[in-house]
């Protein structure tokens, strides 16, 4: 019988890829649902724009080392 399962090297890729567009459409619900008058949700807004911006340099990190494109600092 054939295993399935998927290594820890193959879900955290998956993770990574699957990350930064999750966030991305949180975001965007956030900022189309609410108030932008509202202080809170503009923080929010900011709080979740970093997040985004951080998923996508952790991807982009991580490929860039799998390709050994990157140096570890």
């Amino acid at each position: 019988m054939m295993s399935y399962e998927i290594s820890p090297a193959e879900l955290r890729a998956e993770a990574l890829d699957a990350i930064p567009p999750m966030l991305t459409v949180l975001r965007r619900l956030i900022v189309t649902a609410f108030d932008d008058a509202d202080p809170e949700i503009d923080e929010l807004r900011r709080l979740l724009d970093a997040c985004v911006v951080g998923a996508h340099r952790l991807r982009l990190r991580e490929k860039m080392r799998a390709k050994g494109g990157c140096e570890s600092r």
